[in-house]
């Protein structure tokens, strides 16, 4: 499982700046501290990362997105960090949870991973925003097991 926050704010926000900073801050410390908890284990987070991208607005100030994702290694060879965003088209996916089934994900992947790449062939699929919105609820619905999640669909935010 992962931790994961997201805001959405003004690029003029400073005030709100500090906040953000304080829970990313609050979420890698939470690693620590269970450590120290519980010495025998290393519980905290494997990789941390921020992402930012801004919606450019035509007649009022642009709004900036701000993404963090940090992940506890539970699954899969390889630590995989988040959030997870699409080179081909700028798609964000930070994801917490656990597929156990509904999506095939065999013990060498990483779920969320595997879900990103599900999403962007739903992208890829879809002729316009409906089409979209009624493939990516058929792939989350099938999924079973915890989650909590963000998922940004850039491409059609530069496709209106």
């Amino acid at each position: 499982m992962c931790g994961i926050l997201f805001q959405v704010q003004s690029p003029s926000g400073e005030s709100q700046q500090d906040t953000w900073s304080t829970l990313e801050k609050l979420n890698a410390r939470r690693g620590h501290l269970t450590q120290l908890c519980n010495s025998s284990h290393d519980l905290g987070p494997s990789a941390q990362d921020t992402y930012r991208t801004t919606i450019p607005q035509h007649d009022t100030q642009d709004i900036e997105l701000s993404f963090y994702g940090a992940v506890l290694h539970l699954r899969g060879d390889i630590v995989i960090r988040q959030p997870h965003v699409s080179q081909a088209c700028g798609n964000v996916l930070i994801w917490n949870g656990e597929i156990f089934d509904g999506i095939t994900v065999n013990v060498h992947q990483n779920d969320g991973q595997v879900l990103m790449d599900q999403l962007e062939t739903v992208s890829f699929q879809s002729t316009s925003g409906q089409v979209h919105l009624n493939l990516f609820l058929k792939t989350m619905v099938k999924i079973e097991g915890p989650y909590a999640f963000v998922y940004f669909h850039a491409s059609r935010i530069e496709g209106s």
